[in-house]
């Protein structure tokens, strides 16, 4: 059986996407150290843009689906960190605080920053006209998250915090059976069969799955028990190698079928999908441990976890406008191995710089949190 023990209780934690504390803390907690990784896997995931470019002969598009398999993970593991810090969040305040604080923190700077990248598209990009944008344009772009490609995470970010207080409802005695029990079922069920299905291509009329745990509400129930109960050693090397496997399997599996059908073949891609859970759960837990050791003892790590942390969700927000400056005005040649693995950090440190200019604008601070 898997050895589970409890974690130690953490403080309260900020309501921002990818964000794992509030800035009053002085320590930097492993799940700061999470948030950062996924941010900045999100940056490579979009200067890698050139995987969706298919070309079974160019040779960028080989190490693009490598690096597009290696960090497939953050957006998993943030909403892994959302089940981590808000399944816990009537110890703290109600329903409607918690429906007031995501308002605020999150939906308020999707809605502003959804807009400035609508204009940004219309007057700088111009890869949207004019006469294209009205009123019905934009309230189906906000609702679809389409405004700014990039921006679609936050639609079902906000579907599960509408979820989210029916988990939280659970007692805390009977949590790890009930979310061990929904996280077993919701990946059998939804996850692995359909995956053998496709992968073997069975063709069965399958029905069966389960709807409470369906999508993205999977990751909130593992990230919850992933951090709030400790695995043993063993079975913890075993769900390393299974993340291994998931890998191995996305970057592989894409490839051969890719290359075969002459475009991109998604049977071992997606979210939901066997290879990126298992591949997710291996990383956070693999971030878990390496901050749990040595590095998470170094004073200057802890110092550069502590100041990124402040910016994580601000570099979801505004780094794509960042990186299309940047390709438009040096004329950027986006398949280079050089820009996709070196951009992400020079996107990060201008991010950074902006955002801290930014808030020090006093109604500006509150749409970049």
């Amino acid at each position: 059986m898997l050895k589970w023990q409890k974690s130690e209780e953490f403080l309260e934690q900020q309501d921002c996407p990818g964000s794992a504390r509030q800035n009053t803390d002085e320590k930097a907690d492993y799940l700061d150290f999470v948030s950062v990784v996924s941010a900045l896997a999100v940056v490579f995931l979009h200067t890698n843009g050139c995987f969706w470019n298919f070309s079974a002969t160019a040779r960028y598009w080989w190490t693009a689906n490598v690096i597009e398999c290696l960090f497939y993970f953050a957006v998993p593991i943030f909403f892994m960190i959302s089940g981590a810090t808000l399944l816990d969040f009537f110890q703290r305040y109600g329903v409607l605080d918690y429906f007031a604080r995501r308002i605020r923190k999150t939906v308020v700077p999707y809605i502003v920053w959804s807009i400035i990248g609508l204009a940004f598209r219309v007057c700088y990009l111009k890869n949207i006209g004019r006469e294209s944008v009205n009123g019905k344009y934009i309230v189906r772009g906000l609702l679809s998250g389409g405004l700014v490609e990039i921006y679609w995470f936050f639609i079902p970010l906000f579907c599960l915090y509408l979820s989210v207080p029916l988990f939280a409802a659970v007692q805390d005695r009977l949590r790890r059976k009930v979310f061990l029990y929904l996280a077993v079922a919701c990946f059998v069920l939804n996850c692995l069969i359909p995956f053998m299905n496709a992968v073997f291509s069975i063709n069965v009329g399958y029905q069966f799955s389960v709807t409470v745990g369906s999508g993205y509400l999977l990751y909130l129930i593992l990230g919850y028990l992933l951090h709030r109960y400790e695995i043993g050693r063993w079975q913890r090397y075993a769900l390393y190698g299974t993340g291994l496997v998931g890998l191995m399997l996305h970057i592989v599996g894409t490839y051969k079928l890719s290359v075969a059908a002459g475009s991109i073949v998604s049977v071992y891609k997606g979210y939901n999908n066997v290879p990126c859970v298992l591949y997710s759960v291996a990383v956070f837990l693999l971030l878990k441990q390496i901050w749990g050791g040595k590095l998470g003892q170094m004073l200057s790590a802890k110092r550069l976890i502590r100041f990124l942390r402040n910016y994580t969700f601000s570099l979801y927000l505004v780094h794509w406008y960042v990186m299309k400056i940047m390709v438009k005005e040096l004329d950027i040649n986006t398949q280079s191995i050089y820009y996709r693995l070196g951009a992400p950090f020079v996107i990060l440190a201008v991010t950074v710089f902006v955002a801290a200019l930014v808030r020090k604008i006093p109604f500006v601070k509150k749409i970049l949190p």
